[in-house]
């Protein structure tokens, strides 16, 4: 891989296979420490850094886009449909 390449991890449903909370968190602290662009997707109840500042209710059924553990948009659960184009990192609540 050339040295300036800009390394990204996606996921989308994954956080959910692990079974306890410490897994959970010590995944999302392992991929905070590297030195990549982490793109998740996941159901908000799953990263609570990324989700607790969101308004409730939650969209029912929805995922969560992030970026480097920031709110991005809801999406349907495979990330296909961007249910709302608002950015949170823009200030404008979804």
């Amino acid at each position: 891989m050339p040295r300036d390449a800009t390394r990204v991890i996606f996921h989308t449903s994954v956080i959910g296979y692990l079974s306890s909370v410490n897994e959970r968190s010590a995944f999302v602290q392992t991929l905070r420490d590297l030195d990549v662009v982490w793109v998740s997707n996941e159901p908000p109840e799953l990263l609570p850094d990324a989700s607790q500042a969101l308004a409730k209710p939650w969209p029912p059924g929805q995922f969560l886009l992030t970026m480097n553990g920031q709110s991005v948009a809801w999406t349907d659960p495979h990330g296909t449909q961007e249910l709302q184009t608002e950015l949170l990192a823009a200030g404008i609540p979804l």
